[in-house]
């Protein structure tokens, strides 16, 4: 850690005083070197499986998590970082990646893009075709999440709005590809939920004239609105 002489008797006395030391350290006597070295010795040697580093300054923060950064790639190793702070501005540039909005989004991305081929194995354990799974994802992907936007629209705008009516030709277009009637947005007037049952009846009677049973593709909606639920909770202040 090229710690000198004091530091190096310092760093020894607080690992030996755990659990509770305290070190004070006066401007210039390498404070940061010292922080980022004892969290690397702690991590790498097992006295801990996470630390939490905290100070009073946004700055002090950066220059501690940029320092210990240093250390783990100068050994080889790239630690699990999360940087915690209400808006990227407050992160140093080596940190942002960590940052706890792009860590979220990264799992997002990460989870969509494999987001298909996990309901397929739900849809395959079921016995169902690639078609059915296929007509889930939609409507999970695209129909809920439409449906669900005209109806915040709808308490703001009115009826006669260009962005409703953008939106239920979105609808009637998603519809026709799934060879499901147009006509299901009118029940929109009443509401996503109501919107949402009628269109699952239609694609439960679709699927029902090829044999298969309604049950079935009620349990595969249900494991497939697991996936979208963790993508909507990670978006959440409370669950993130």
């Amino acid at each position: 850690y090229a710690l000198n002489f004091d530091q190096t008797e310092a760093f020894k006395r607080i690992v030996r005083s755990r659990p509770v030391g305290l070190l004070q350290g006066p401007p210039g006597t390498g404070k940061t070197r010292f922080i980022a070295a004892l969290a690397h010795y702690a991590i790498t040697q097992g006295l801990a499986k996470n630390v939490l580093l905290s100070s009073q300054s946004h700055e002090a923060v950066n220059t501690a998590g940029e320092a210990l950064l240093k250390l783990f790639r100068k050994s080889g190793g790239e630690p699990s970082v999360l940087r915690v702070g209400m808006s990227e501005e407050q992160v140093s540039d080596i940190i942002k990646p960590f940052h706890t909005s792009r860590v979220e989004q990264s799992i997002k991305d990460r989870f969509q893009s494999t987001y298909q081929a996990r309901v397929s194995i739900a849809g395959r354990a079921l016995g169902l075709s690639r078609e059915v799974v296929g007509d889930i994802v939609t409507l999970e992907q695209s129909i809920v999440p439409m449906s669900a936007k005209f109806t915040e629209l709808q308490k703001t705008e009115d009826s006669s709005s260009p962005r409703l009516a953008g939106i239920q030709q979105s609808l009637e277009s998603v519809l026709g590809s799934l060879d499901l009637p147009s006509d299901l947005v009118d029940s929109l007037e009443s509401g996503s939920t109501r919107f949402l049952e009628d269109m699952l009846d239609s694609l439960m009677d679709k699927h029902r004239r090829s044999g298969v049973s309604g049950d079935k593709i009620i349990r595969l909606r249900s494991a497939a609105r697991v996936g979208t639920d963790f993508m909507t909770s990670t978006s959440s202040f409370q669950r993130s």
